[in-house]
């Protein structure tokens, strides 16, 4: 039963276009008629609705959502790097596809640069952490 219960779950994510063409990594499991979708997807919408199909199959009475949307990533990655006395002042951006966060913008030495990738890397979330940062450059701080 649970694996004919997962299958149908994931059959039911399959047929939704806008989550099979995002490339996006769910995972099902499934037991005593409960689900859980764990991976990553790339919007908030995607993920509610990945909820709500999971709910609308027969058998299921309870869905956990554990997935991670991309801009909920971004955000929590970003806060942590603006609440860190040592990546506050430098203008990273943050990008996250997939699971995996890359590091933008310009730091003055590879000190900031290392604090911002284990800054980062301590958010919960992220499958990787890559820097693209630029060292060294000459830099306007942020007020």
């Amino acid at each position: 039963m649970p694996q004919a219960l997962k299958q149908s779950v994931e059959d039911a994510l399959e047929a939704y276009s806008p989550l099979r063409t995002s490339r996006s990594e769910v995972s099902v499991s499934a037991e005593d008629g409960q689900i859980i979708l764990s991976g990553y997807v790339p919007s908030a919408s995607i993920k509610r609705m990945a909820a709500v199909l999971a709910g609308s199959v027969d058998g299921v009475n309870k869905v956990v959502n554990d997935l991670v949307a991309a801009p909920d990533l971004e955000r929590a990655v970003a806060v942590a790097l603006a609440s860190d006395d040592r990546t506050r002042p430098w203008p990273i951006r943050v990008r996250a596809e997939l699971g995996y966060v890359q590091l933008q913008g310009s730091v003055p030495d590879e000190e900031a640069a290392r604090a911002a990738l284990e800054v980062a890397r301590r958010v919960g979330g992220p499958k990787q952490v890559l820097s693209a940062l630029k060292v060294g450059l000459p830099l306007q701080l942020v007020a």
